[in-house]
Parts: C-alpha cells; sequence; structure tokens
C-alpha cells in the first residue's frame, strides 16, 4: 500500500519522502515553413532553386531545400525563433545578382508561407543601369532595352 501512495504522489507532481518529482520534458513547438520561389523574369516559379534557411542569434538551425518544377519548397520541424530564408541559382548568379534575403519569425506550431523572388526587370535595371542622366549610361539605353538584354542573357547564359 505505501508503495501505491509513493507512486501516486510522484506522479502528482508532489515530494514524497523529501525526493522530488519530476515533470514530464517540455514539449518543443516546431513548424512547417513551405513556400515558392518565383521567377519575375520568366513570370513563373524557379525551379532548381537552393533555398537555405538559417537561425539567428546563436540558433544552430540550418538547413537546406531545393525547388520542385513550379519553385515550391518545404522546411518541416523548424523550431521557434527568428530565420533567415534565401535563395541560390544560377540564374542570379548569371547577371551578378545575390537573392534578396526573407526574415521569418516561428512564434507557434502554426504553418508558416514564405514567398522569395528574383528581383524584377525594372529593379534589375535600377540597380545597376544608375540615374537616367548618368554619364555611365548612354542616352540611347533605355529600360525596355536593358530589359530584353538582361533576358537575353539569362536565356543564353553570358
Amino acid at each position: 500500500m505505501r508503495f501505491g501512495v509513493l507512486a501516486i504522489a510522484l506522479l502528482s507532481g508532489f515530494t514524497a519522502l523529501g525526493i522530488p518529482a519530476q515533470s514530464p520534458p517540455a514539449e518543443s513547438r516546431s513548424t512547417t515553413i513551405t513556400g515558392v520561389v518565383f521567377d519575375s523574369l520568366e513570370m513563373r516559379g524557379l525551379p532548381d532553386a537552393m533555398v537555405q534557411i538559417s537561425g539567428t542569434g546563436g540558433q544552430s538551425f540550418t538547413r537546406s531545400a531545393t525547388t520542385d518544377t513550379a519553385g515550391r519548397f518545404t522546411f518541416s520541424e523548424v523550431p521557434v525563433g527568428t530565420f533567415l530564408l534565401g535563395f541560390f541559382h544560377p540564374k542570379l548568379d548569371a547577371l551578378s545578382l545575390t537573392s534578396p534575403t526573407l526574415r521569418v519569425d516561428v512564434r507557434t506550431d502554426q504553418p508558416v508561407q514564405a514567398r522569395l523572388a528574383v528581383p524584377s526587370p525594372q529593379t534589375i535595371v535600377r540597380s545597376c543601369a544608375g540615374p537616367k542622366r548618368s554619364p555611365i549610361r548612354p542616352a540611347c539605353c533605355s529600360a525596355r532595352s536593358a530589359v530584353r538584354t538582361i533576358q537575353c542573357r539569362v536565356r543564353t547564359g553570358p
């Protein structure tokens, strides 16, 4: 009978005979991050992009995933915390561009949606062409011809 009382005391969280009861380990919360990498030059999902997620503030969580033919990716069992999400692709390398980085805050176990994209042609032109009246930019250069050059370079290589 005494054993049964001791077992009940330990299970209910009371201290019996000076031995503290052990509580079950805290459940670690995690979620799934799904998303798409959009190709703003081709106006569709970007297949075969290498998406990476990395924890900030000392978190050691780092993973990689490759997008499918529609540009979709999934990271499962992502713990609570703050992460940086970015991607690599030969198309960006051909244009000497880096992908924008997205900050993702995971605070609950609810699934998170993330959207990443190749910069738009207009953004690329603005970032590399300089001001309209710049001496390094010929007067005959237009945003439209620059976008065609970028699209041609992406399709055929440098």
